[in-house]
């Protein structure tokens, strides 16, 4: 577990407070406005919730029934989730996020008098429960602790530089699948195949071109594919739309006699 907040202290505990429940604790920033937030327990984002401004205390566009402001909900492995309100999001919903690891920024968005995180805790059948059982558990002071770390940046294919350029021979092929005979197009043909874009083809690429050959050499075999496409479809190395048609038509025509039998597809990683 982590502090949401790295320096700061709770200023309003969980309960009943001035008639009414408090449905968690305020962890007052000590950096103020601005203050990284950071996730308490790894997780997924379920909620996400900005636009808010400060005093807005309508039902649209509720974080939760009754939470006024901007904020972020994430959700851990056993079920268990975690709200983290009058906070400006730095994630998205769908996201991955760590313990530790950045979910935004405090605000003043909502039902607010001052910078602080409102954080709850929520068991796997939604209610809610008292943050400092999990504080005391894992032996973490609310509002002490290290910043939180920046949002993991998304690997991105390596670009191939201007003299990995493919062979003649590559660029036959290429040209005859309708890609441009550079190695943007060895990249944009790896892509298409869900393989590894570097722009090199090697031999995960070659076995892989070798077997989308064989696949439609079989395929143009069928004669419900025949049906659809007379003179057959092309024989290039590029596994497309038409060629996963023809696949879809293949798999109609098979009977229990002349079963459905493609070539084995190769691995796409070495």
């Amino acid at each position: 577990m982590r502090s949401p907040i790295a320096k700061g202290r709770v200023s309003s505990p969980y309960g009943n407070r001035g008639g009414s429940f408090h449905a968690g604790i305020d962890i007052a920033a000590t950096g103020g406005y601005g203050t990284p937030v950071a996730a308490a327990f790894a997780g997924k984002v379920v909620k996400v919730v900005r636009g808010r401004k400060h005093g807005d205390r309508s039902r649209v566009n509720e974080l939760a029934p009754y939470r006024t402001g901007n904020g972020v909900i994430i959700q851990n492995p056993d079920g268990e989730r975690q709200l983290y309100g009058h906070v400006t999001p730095a994630v998205k919903v769908g996201q991955q996020v760590a313990e530790g690891e950045l979910v935004g920024h405090v605000d003043d968005s909502g039902n607010t008098t001052g910078p602080h995180v409102h954080y709850e805790e929520w068991t796997r059948t939604g209610a809610t429960r008292d943050p400092m059982v999990s504080f005391r558990h894992f032996g973490v002071t609310p509002g002490k602790g290290i910043a939180p770390a920046p949002a993991k940046p998304k690997p991105k294919p390596s670009t191939p530089s201007k003299g990995e350029e493919p062979s003649v021979g590559i660029k036959g092929r290429l040209k005859k699948m309708g890609l441009p005979q550079t190695a943007a197009g060895v990249v944009a043909w790896q892509r298409a195949h869900g393989l590894y874009q570097d722009g090199l083809w090697g031999p995960v690429c070659e076995a892989y071109y070798q077997w989308v050959l064989k696949l439609q050499r079989y395929l143009n075999t069928w004669k419900n594919v025949k049906r659809y496409y007379p003179n057959g479809i092309p024989v290039d190395g590029y596994r497309g739309a038409t060629t996963k048609k023809a696949e879809g038509y293949a798999k109609a025509g098979a009977t229990a006699r002349v079963p459905y039998s493609p070539p084995k597809e190769p691995a796409k990683r070495a």
